[in-house]
Parts: structure tokens; C-alpha cells; sequence
């Protein structure tokens, strides 16, 4: 890695911040030395820039980590890490193609890594035009194995049991099934519940 400073910060090179953000990141971090990665909220944008939505992520560790369970918890783009741990716990692993994000952040965790979410919305975030094709069987089966690998090290088998089945199940349904599997009202439901 060629970065030589303190902090290392993520973001998309189609999306923008707001001119607060590092500032609050950085004193977040310097204030609280125990946490390795701070988020955001975040404005969604439409490609004319015009805010057409926000997405909201939980704020405290313990509430990030059961988030995890079911979804991504923490954006890649508002992220603000410290240089040390990320090469202490390792880089993107690219042959997770379209989770690569996803094992980075459950790596953290199963290593002992604290996040938070500052809840001010602090980037914005170009939503693609044809959403739906980031995802796909590949994305799905990748989650999966991440997911497998790593959840015995951060919850307790309660917890990650159903989280695995659920995600099992949309790992290996053809994607007509598993997109309607995911809007399903029963699914929806389990994600907001905490069973943590």
C-alpha cells in the first residue's frame, strides 16, 4: 500500500462529501482509540446530482455487528479507517468478486475490530441507474461464504444460525426467486428484528 498517513479514507470516484466529513471522522477516532473503522450515514443522488433518498446505518458497535447478520452495515464510501489496522487485519480480498467489502468488514469483526456510524449524513452516494445488476449468483454465493467462514468468531450460534439459512437459501435459488425472496414483507421483517 502506498498510503503513508495515520487514517486511510474510502469513496467511489463518482460520489462526493460533504467538506465536514474527515474533520468529524478523524476527531471521532481520535477521541474514541478503541474503534478501528467510522462511518456515515448517506444521501442518495440521482446522476444529476439531486438527492432522491438517504440510507441510514446503525450507530454503536454492538448494534453494527448484529446489523451484519443480515446486511451490510457500514458504507464502503463513508468509511474512515486507521492506516495500522487496516494492514494489521489485511486488504481486499479480490477473489471475493462483489463481496470483497463485505469479508473486509467481518474480518474486522472476527478480529476484535470496533466500528461506529456517525449519523450525520456525510456523502453522497450516485445511485446507478440500473441498480439491480450489482447483484447477482455471484455476489449472493460469495456473501454466503463469507458469511460462513467468519460468523462462528462473531456471534453466538443463535444469532448466525438463521442468518446462514436465509442467505443459503438466496446463495443457491435461481435470481428470479432470490430477488423475490429479498422484497419479500417476511424477510424485510427479519432484518429488522434483533436477535443479537
Amino acid at each position: 500500500m502506498e498510503s503513508s498517513g495515520k487514517y486511510i479514507a474510502l469513496i467511489d470516484g463518482d460520489d462526493y462529501c460533504d467538506l465536514r466529513r474527515f474533520e468529524m471522522q478523524v476527531k471521532f477516532l481520535e477521541d474514541n482509540p478503541f474503534v478501528s473503522v467510522v462511518g456515515s450515514n448517506m444521501y442518495l443522488v440521482d446522476e444529476n446530482n439531486k438527492i432522491i433518498g438517504q440510507r441510514i446505518y446503525p450507530e454503536t458497535h454492538v448494534d453494527i455487528k448484529g446489523k451484519f447478520l443480515f446486511s451490510n452495515a457500514i458504507a464502503n464510501p463513508t468509511v474512515l479507517l486507521r492506516r495500522k489496522d487496516f494492514v494489521d487485519i489485511g486488504f481486499f480480498d479480490i477473489k471475493l468478486s462483489k463481496a470483497e467489502d463485505f469479508e473486509l468488514w467481518l474480518r474486522f469483526l472476527a478480529n476484535g475490530g470496533e466500528m461506529h456510524n456517525l449519523q450525520e449524513k456525510l456523502v453522497y452516494y450516485k445511485v446507478q441507474t440500473k441498480q439491480s445488476d450489482r447483484r447477482g449468483a455471484v455476489h449472493w454465493k460469495n456473501n454466503y461464504t463469507v458469511r460462513k467462514k467468519y460468523s462462528k468468531l462473531i456471534w453466538p450460534l443463535h444469532s448466525r444460525c438463521m442468518s446462514l439459512f436465509i442467505l443459503f437459501i438466496i446463495s443457491h435459488t435461481p435470481r428470479f426467486f432470490s430477488d423475490y425472496i429479498l422484497n419479500s414483507k417476511l424477510v424485510k421483517k427479519i432484518k429488522s428484528v434483533k436477535i443479537y
